[in-house]
């Protein structure tokens, strides 16, 4: 049996954002890991989620500098 992803470094966070009334900013303070290698962060924000006409941008970060709070992105 092949290793759980977890195992393997993965893991997958979803946020629903609903009824928006202003821009929302997304930060990461990035703390490091075992092996000292840079961490790729990938966003996907879906517009019209669910329906016919759904968008979604993809975003990808590399996180390597530590203890840094860093500005991705911004969601109007």
């Amino acid at each position: 049996m092949g290793e759980s992803l977890i195992g393997k470094g993965y893991t997958s966070k979803d946020f629903f954002i609903y009824g928006n009334d202003g821009t929302w900013k997304v930060n990461a303070l990035y703390k490091g890991n075992r092996s000292g290698l840079a961490t790729y962060l990938k966003v996907t924000v879906s517009t019209n989620y669910g329906m016919e006409h759904q968008n979604d941008a993809i975003y990808i970060f590399r996180m390597d500098v530590k203890d840094v709070n860093r500005a991705l992105l911004e969601i109007p």
